[in-house]
């Protein structure tokens, strides 16, 4: 029984599309942004498992931080590069 649920669970997981946040994601973010004061999930999700725009994104581009840089996620007027890097969230057009 139990492996049944598993297998269900995994398999909504799958067809729903939806991703969760792990701490290898929030390790690599810190990689790729050594400076950055960013940390936590509101960088990739509204509220957990819900993902921002910037989430989105991220996981359209194969989870690839690098290849959103030039992006305006949010619409703010400001790169995620210069939000990252200026300690603000790119996925939060209130945070800019």
């Amino acid at each position: 029984m139990k492996k049944h649920l598993a297998f269900g669970l995994v398999m909504f997981g799958m067809m729903s599309g939806s991703a969760f946040a792990t701490a290898d994601l929030g390790d690599a973010f810190s990689a790729a942004y050594p400076n950055s004061e960013l940390s936590g999930c509101k960088i990739c999700h509204e509220k957990k498992p819900k993902l921002n725009v910037y989430g989105i994104e991220f996981q359209n581009a194969a989870q690839d931080f690098k290849a959103i840089e030039a992006l305006d996620s949010d619409g703010d007027g400001v790169s995620n590069l210069d939000e990252i890097n200026n300690g603000t969230f790119p996925g939060d057009k209130n945070s800019v």
